[in-house]
């Protein structure tokens, strides 16, 4: 899995390493005044995602049962299960354009592994990483014990005590997490912790509009992360914020539909779109509290394939627009 490197060769990558973490310091004292912030992830303005708060939201996103976070018969279910449906449609995706062959997975802002856990069902290496060693100290714990325990806010000063459990029924072993800066995937690619040959499906799930160099990120995914052929799925609810993302670096969200800016970008890295549609999720700040977004989804393949997939009909599951992955109103063709 991890490629070897000369003391020569893994010298600048470990630095690069090593000054990441720097940043994320940097970050983290310019969001919260130098101290670990304490508020939900769920409330609007700058967020701590190092902060113990910020990890039980996210294995309570990741993990708990649909009753316990959403009680309620009034709610939002189609929300749930945020993780594991980004994972399906990837796989779906990778599936479908006939270059699935159960390889290798990249997760990029994995946070605490829960669409890692659910691509590992369907490949064999699957390696995840975040910015927040937090998330990445959460999801190794998930993987070596299959369990860690988190407090779920209930009101004002009174929690729940609940148990994050790792899915069951698969090899764990197939994951590996690791701490990164997404924006410079290549000092991970130089020290052997991600492949250099690419990766055949990559994931990237409320990510983009939270990093401080989207299109950094995205010629990584271009020049060597996503393998020829391969698949990238980006899913964002395109919420720009400087604190998060200077405003030159925006992609959209000014005077330009972030969507239609994204869809520019990504054609003239060379990627052909298979799929748009719209994906909710849920976050639970506290038992009567909650943020609802609505992500979009877009699924990108690299490279020409010879295959352009098309839609017979309309879809009964009115994903839009026009091409659906995850459904038969599907075809191929070789042109």
């Amino acid at each position: 899995m991890f490629k070897v490197c000369s003391k020569a060769a893994f010298l600048p990558a470990a630095s690069r390493i090593l000054e990441s973490k720097k940043v994320l310091g940097h970050r983290l004292a310019a969001m919260s005044g130098g101290k670990l912030g304490v508020r939900s992830t769920a409330a609007s303005g700058a967020t701590v995602y190092e902060s113990e708060r910020a990890v039980h939201e996210y294995l309570q996103m990741h993990f708990a049962t649909p009753s316990e976070i959403l009680p309620y018969a009034c709610g939002p279910e189609n929300a749930l299960g945020f993780p594991e449906r980004c994972a399906e449609i990837l796989v779906a995706a990778s599936k479908k354009v006939g270059s699935y062959s159960g390889d290798s997975a990249l997760d990029v802002g994995c946070a605490v592994g829960g669409a890692t856990f659910s691509l590992a069902k369907h490949f064999a290496c699957v390696d995840g990483i975040d910015f927040s060693l937090a998330f990445i100290d959460a999801a190794r714990q998930l993987q070596k014990q299959g369990s860690m325990d988190y407090k779920s806010l209930v009101e004002g000063t009174r929690f729940k005590d609940q148990t994050a459990v790792a899915p069951k029924g698969l090899s764990l072993d197939r994951c590996t997490f690791t701490q990164g800066d997404a924006c410079d995937m290549e000092a991970l690619r130089e020290s052997g912790v991600l492949r250099s040959s690419g990766y055949e499906a990559v994931l990237a799930s409320n990510l983009l509009c939270r990093l401080p160099r989207p299109r950094a990120f995205l010629r990584s995914c271009a020049e060597w992360a996503v393998a020829e052929r391969g698949v990238l799925l980006l899913v964002t609810p395109f919420s720009w914020l400087e604190e998060y993302t200077p405003l030159s670096e925006w992609i959209g969200g000014g005077d330009e539909v972030s969507s239609e800016a994204l869809s520019k970008e990504m054609n003239a890295l060379g990627f052909q779109l298979l799929s748009r549609e719209e994906v909710p999720f849920l976050i639970r700040e506290h038992a009567r509290k909650y943020q609802w977004g609505v992500s979009e989804a877009t699924c990108w393949m690299k490279g020409k394939s010879g295959v352009a997939v098309i839609v017979i009909e309309p879809c009964e599951d009115a994903h839009a627009p026009a091409v659906c992955i995850r459904c038969n109103k599907l075809e191929k063709v070789l042109l």
